[in-house]
């Protein structure tokens, strides 16, 4: 059983038999880890090693339906997948929190439905 406690976990898929495959993260380097809910001696790392969120996201899908050797479908998949990875920087962040105090004291539907975006793209 892996003993390892990791800086990061995203689940990213989960079958009917308990098997939950992961993206984890440890130290600068991200895993998948397989999960086995019945017997936790299964459990640990498996595939190769990626040095970012976005590599091991992009490649999630994959490696979970085709190559991890294990039983997952699409239907498995957790929703996580779905999302885009957005990286600001420091001033796009300072400058979208502007935006978003300036469009908040603002009356219109329309600059309500944009803070709503702005604030979605911070999270």
């Amino acid at each position: 059983m892996n003993n390892i406690t990791y800086d990061q976990v995203i689940p990213l898929a989960e079958n009917v038999e308990g098997e939950v495959i992961s993206a984890s993260r440890y130290g600068s380097n991200w895993y998948f880890i397989y999960e086995n809910k019945a017997d936790r001696a299964q459990s640990g790392r498996i595939g190769g090693n990626y040095q970012s969120q976005y590599e091991i996201l992009e490649a999630s899908e994959n490696y979970i339906t085709s190559e991890s050797g294990y039983e997952f479908n699409r239907k498995d998949l957790l929703k996580i997948k779905d999302k885009r990875m957005v990286f600001l920087s420091d001033s796009q962040l300072v400058s979208i929190s502007t935006a978003i105090n300036l469009l908040s004291d603002s009356n219109s539907d329309h600059a309500e439905q944009a803070v709503f975006y702005m604030k979605q793209i911070v999270k």
